[in-house]
């Protein structure tokens, strides 16, 4: 009996220092797992009942949960059942909200691979904007910090939507841009109005010197019974409805649609003003209705908002990208917003000088690496035809300044030369029809720049168009019955009944700027 005493005194005496020790371990290894996230202790907030229950009753034992949906989500996929696929997309983000190559994945398959299964222009924007929600919506709330969500986000914005790979882009551009008029409230909204903005209703009414109280009741008086319904009355239309009372000012009612429109923002779109307004500052007046704008946003926002010691290069790299198609085709033109077909992207004068600014600091930041010297080498060379192509002449005569001076050596001519030397190799080498499509594509141009009221493009299209038209035929002056061009008034006028009949304009009512005026550089030089 003593010596089984004895055993167990002994084991009690060495086993306790020992579950001590493990105790001790334990509660470090615990905090060191909670420091470097090695577990997902996030707590699922809106989430649907099942999913609550299973969070609560499985516990750490969630992920065999979302490795089950994952499986569903393929078998949905594969029988084309693509709503249910969304649903337990879902829930997988809801399960494993830390889990960024998760989410991102599933949002790019349904902007991407389950877009395009659709033969519908609008069943494809619809699978592309659901893939762009989940990651705004859901993904980036609950893991605010991580850099990834943003980068996935920015590049569906200028890949998916900006680029001209998928047959719909120009759908998906055409009815992102409606979609956020109607939120702005115009093509070009004031900015500032929106920073300065009420952020409550509690600040709204104190603005307009209104308890909230009196406010409902006015609300009530017109057949609403909530600030919900008044609220919900607004966005379906992007207007104010009309409120038969006279206490509010055209100065508050400023003020009431303004807020309107800030929160509508920030609550459907997660867009904040204040952002938009400190990135216009930064790089110049972007316009909002393009997704090159909101890849520079959301990239943006991944550096602003990221952990500390996250990797943020991915997100400066896609301001670079998204500066870059700013500066070239970032400004927006439509004439009709119900017919796709009649949008145009043009260059946005405005950016040039930031991208300049963003790819001199990286040549200076890599040591003068060779690729970013290039990179502005040319970009410079874009920006300085394309000036001169819209008729913005004294722009181009500043930027080819600017290359002379950044790269001398290089060129040694004039800026019109420089800006001709393409027209005129392709004129040199162009068969009948190229130089037909080509005068003809310029005069359409000229046409469609005049209907929107650039008469500097316009006037430019029309001196490009008889220019290259001009030095076609001097090319081939010897065989001019074989090969000349039909006289520049056919070419006008047969272009005048093509933008009239395709854009359903009346290309006679439209005036294009007088083209004798001689303009300030010599377009038929060809020397």
């Amino acid at each position: 009996m003593k010596k089984i005493i004895k055993k167990f005194i002994i084991t009690v005496i060495v086993i306790l220092p020992l579950l001590v020790s493990i105790s001790y371990i334990q509660t470090r290894l615990n905090k060191i797992r909670e420091e470097k996230q090695l577990i997902d202790t996030t707590v699922v907030e809106n989430a649907t009942p099942m999913i609550a229950f299973i969070t609560v009753a499985l516990g750490s034992f969630r992920g065999l949960a979302a490795d089950f949906l994952w499986l569903r989500v393929n078998e949905m996929q594969m029988d084309g059942k693509y709503y249910e696929m969304y649903q337990l997309s879902t829930w997988i983000a809801q399960l494993q909200p830390r889990f960024s190559g998760s989410i991102s994945h599933l949002a790019w398959n349904m902007a991407y691979n389950v877009s395009v299964t659709c033969s519908s222009h609008k069943d494809r924007w619809r699978w592309v904007n659901k893939g762009i929600a989940l990651i705004r919506d859901q993904a980036i709330p609950n893991n605010p910090t991580d850099p990834v969500l943003y980068k996935e986000l920015a590049w569906i914005y200028i890949h998916k939507i900006g680029n001209v790979m998928d047959e719909a882009n120009l759908y998906y551009k055409n009815r992102m841009a409606i979609e956020l008029m109607q939120v702005f409230g115009s093509a070009d909204p004031d900015w500032k109005k929106f920073v300065e903005a009420p952020r409550t209703f509690s600040d709204l009414c104190k603005e307009i010197n209104i308890t909230q109280k009196e406010f409902l009741n006015i609300l009530k008086s017109n057949d609403f019974n909530s600030l919900k319904s008044f609220v919900k009355a607004f966005r379906k239309t992007g207007k104010i409805p009309k409120i038969t009372t006279d206490a509010f000012s055209k100065h508050n009612l400023e003020l009431i649609e303004y807020f309107l429109r800030a929160s509508w923002m920030r609550q459907e779109y997660k867009l904040d003003p204040e952002t938009i307004w400190a990135i216009n500052e930064r790089y110049g007046k972007l316009d909002w209705r393009l997704p090159s704008s909101h890849t520079i946003y959301w990239a943006t926002k991944g550096i602003e908002n990221a952990g500390k010691g996250k990797d943020t290069a991915e997100c400066s790299k896609l301001i670079s990208i998204g500066l870059h198609d700013a500066a070239l085709t970032g400004k927006m033109i439509m004439l009709d917003p119900n017919k796709p077909y009649t949008f145009m992207a043009i260059p946005n004068f405005d950016v040039f000088d930031a991208v300049i600014a963003e790819d001199k600091k990286s040549v200076k930041d890599i040591s003068g690496d060779k690729n970013f010297s290039v990179g502005l080498q040319n970009f410079l060379k874009d920006i300085i035809v394309l000036s001169y192509t819209y008729g913005k002449y004294s722009i181009a005569d500043k930027y080819y300044a600017m290359l002379e001076k950044e790269f001398p050596g290089f060129y040694g001519k004039s800026m019109e030369d420089f800006a001709m030397q393409k027209w005129k190799e392709d004129a040199k080498v162009a068969i009948l029809k190229q130089a037909y499509d080509v005068v003809s594509g310029l005069l359409y141009r000229a046409y469609y720049f005049a209907a929107a009221g650039d008469d500097d493009a316009a006037r430019a299209s029309v001196n490009l168009a008889q220019a290259f038209y001009n030095m076609y035929l001097k090319q081939h002056s010897d065989d001019q019955k074989r090969v000349g061009l039909p006289p520049m008034k056919e070419i006008k006028k047969y272009m005048r009944e093509v933008f009239k009949n395709s854009m359903g304009i009346d290309a006679d009512k439209i005036i294009i700027p007088n083209t004798k005026r001689k303009p300030k550089i010599n377009l038929n030089k060809n020397k």
